[in-house]
């Protein structure tokens, strides 16, 4: 099994979560208040560190928990 790091796991849960809401990059910054930059940065993997507050409002957004956007996906 390939490791996969943490960065890139929350970016692959962001994706598949904000597809299946059917929600587009202008909508998760609409839904977050997150600007572009700082979640097209998280979500394209680039984050190496993330406040608290922006994991919950991205959860939030996307209809979890927090903790859910840092478990590997099973396929």
């Amino acid at each position: 099994m390939e490791k996969i790091s943490l960065n890139e796991v929350l970016a692959e849960n962001i994706l598949i979560r904000s597809q299946r809401l059917g929600l587009n990059l202008t909508g998760l910054i609409k839904k977050t208040g997150l600007s572009r930059n700082s979640l097209s940065y998280i979500r394209n993997g680039h984050a190496q560190k993330i406040a608290f507050l922006t994991l919950e409002k991205i959860a939030q957004a996307l209809e979890c928990e927090p903790y859910e956007l840092l478990k590997p996906v099973d396929f």
